[in-house]
């Protein structure tokens, strides 16, 4: 019973949360991958897979919608930032409510917890969505083996469906399953109908493992990282150690995710102190692995710039370090204040690191509305800057910069939208008039979903930074 304020607490949190990414929704929106695909989804009317994530489509079905019903911009945006929390907030309410699994449930919430700061600000990852859906599949998997298998095929349906959309949604997710998937089978009682349904999920992990490795292996950006793992060797690993992101990574996790040392190693103690020593070296293992895998995968600085994407990296490790302490050290806390204390300090110490990231992302923001602002005073639709220090620095990445202008000149001048490239000095430059720059294409103005971007030809393009964020001719 002493879970059940935990879990409140954590739900609690992650209200907030979802409240925050309405009130924040320009800070998020606006920011590389999100205005990206918002500006795909309104031009393309359809959903935006990438990499085949197809778990993705819970969260795109919201401005999918609205696109089609013709809502503003702004009710769009706000739409596909709040997605994220709903399809959260519904996957902690159906673990810890419906399937009875509350330790599962905040286990989740941990995940969106412990790693967190900048990524908040960057929610497109589909790891955070094919973790939800593996959530929803442990939870309904572990409430059919205690309720003995009495159920339909529905149910299995559902099962099938999660388990489907939490692996075809990222390959990193398959580490986190596979570590539940047996540390909660690890020490059960021997009981056939039990073994068999966990010999055909198992079955079935594998299937889908196998699917979504080939699709990753063939795709342009997973390939690239299959292809680091395929050639790991002892001398990688012991190089890997010491390279720039285990250095970061790791001065990170002293200074500002010191939580994960305290929450992972009460957990560690605690199996060790009720012996449950294979437990404890699956964890260690699994720990361990996942360590050596982004390492092995990603060598560079951890830095203020890049945060938002190496933090969505590291959160699954939470998933693993987290467990033992819920399963091990919380549920058997027989004094519940010590545990709703305990929660409380977990989540408020997380407040400084939004507090930071808000700061940032908000500055970033207004350098956005400096460059829209300036060329609304010039009169000016089309134009580009050329990149500088001073450019990353205000901008942390450029590459979405022509539709998060669309995006928000849209928003700001009421459907005059006004859109900036970023280039290289080195690079030409196409001065055509019924065409402009998006993100990764030169598109042609008639292929804009005119409703919500409506260009004129104009041949304003000659313009240039050099110290600032302000155009200058």
């Amino acid at each position: 019973m002493h879970l059940i304020k935990p879990y409140y607490i954590s739900l609690i949190y992650l209200f907030i949360l979802c409240i925050g990414s309405v009130v924040f929704y320009k800070e998020r929106m606006l920011f590389v991958d999100p205005a990206f695909i918002t500006f795909e989804i309104i031009n393309n009317k359809t959903f935006i897979f990438s990499e085949n994530r197809y778990g993705a489509f819970i969260t795109q079905i919201f401005p999918l919608i609205s696109v089609h019903l013709n809502a503003s911009l702004n009710v769009v945006l706000v739409l596909y930032s709040v997605s994220f929390y709903l399809f959260y907030l519904l996957v902690a309410f159906l673990s810890g409510s419906v399937f009875k699994q509350k330790l599962l449930a905040i286990l989740f919430i941990f995940y969106l917890c412990f790693f967190v700061s900048d990524v908040y600000f960057w929610p497109n990852n589909e790891i955070h969505q094919a973790v939800g859906w593996m959530i929803l599949f442990l939870s309904l998997f572990n409430y059919c083996q205690e309720k003995y298998w009495k159920t339909n095929i529905l149910v299995h349906t559902g099962l099938i469906t999660f388990l489907f959309f939490s692996i075809i949604s990222h390959l990193l997710v398959l580490i986190p399953l596979t570590f539940l998937w047996l540390y909660k089978s690890i020490n059960k009682r021997v009981d056939i109908k039990k073994i068999k349904y966990f010999l055909f999920y198992t079955f079935l992990i594998l299937l889908f493992s196998i699917l979504r490795i080939y699709l990753s292996h063939i795709s342009w950006y997973d390939g690239v990282k299959l292809e680091g793992i395929k050639q790991i060797s002892f001398d990688s690993i012991l190089y890997a150690i010491s390279n720039d992101q285990s250095i970061t990574i790791s001065t990170l996790i002293i200074t500002k995710y010191w939580i994960v040392i305290v929450v992972f190693l009460s957990g560690l103690f605690s199996l060790l102190y009720k012996n449950k020593l294979i437990l404890l070296i699956l964890t260690m293992f699994y720990s361990l692995a996942y360590y050596l895998l982004v390492i092995l995968t990603h060598s560079e600085n951890i830095t203020g710039s890049n945060l938002f994407y190496f933090e969505s990296q590291w959160m699954c490790l939470s998933l693993i370090v987290c467990t033992p302490f819920l399963y091990e050290t919380i549920k058997h806390i027989k004094d519940s204040k010590i545990v709703i204390i305990l929660f409380l300090v977990i989540f408020i110490f997380k407040v400084p690191h939004f507090y930071d990231s808000l700061s940032k992302f908000k500055l970033r923001l207004g350098n956005l509305e400096v460059l829209v602002d300036d060329a609304k005073n010039r009169k000016l639709q089309k134009c580009y800057i050329f990149n500088s220090e001073e450019i990353d620095k205000s901008f942390l990445m450029t590459w979405g910069i022509p539709v998060e202008t669309i995006l928000l000149s849209t928003l700001k001048f009421n459907h005059e939208p006004i859109s900036v490239k970023v280039f290289e000095e080195t690079e030409n430059i196409s001065t055509s008039t019924d065409s402009l720059y998006t993100a990764f294409k030169f598109l042609s103005l008639s292929e804009l979903n005119s409703q919500y971007f409506e260009f004129t030809k104009t041949s304003n393009l000659n313009l240039y930074i050099s110290k600032s964020t302000k155009l200058i001719e």
